[in-house]
């Protein structure tokens, strides 16, 4: 999806979960950030697959695995621009 493009919670979840996304989001310093992330068991470590209970979340946030850094992270979704879908095809 592009900056020009809407998207919900529920679409951006629903490629998370087919895949890997980009998701490019305004840091808490109002800078431009990309992340890969994804929400798909294949791609999550084992050991900390229920991390992101202990998370501080709502629904107006969208929690993900990061590839890079392999950790949970929360993003606000008002604070996401924009994403793409790297691996998967979301189910429709």
């Amino acid at each position: 999806m592009t900056m020009t493009e809407t998207f919900t919670r529920a679409d951006i979840s629903k490629s998370l979960l087919s895949g890997i996304c980009e998701v490019h989001y305004l840091n808490s310093n109002g800078e431009l950030e990309d992340i890969a992330g994804t929400l798909r068991k294949f791609h999550i470590d084992a050991s900390k697959e229920r991390d992101w209970v202990d998370l501080s979340y709502n629904e107006n946030d969208i929690v993900l695995w990061s590839i890079r850094d392999e950790a949970w992270k929360v993003i606000p979704v008002k604070d996401i621009k924009s994403f793409e879908q790297l691996t998967g095809v979301p189910k429709v």
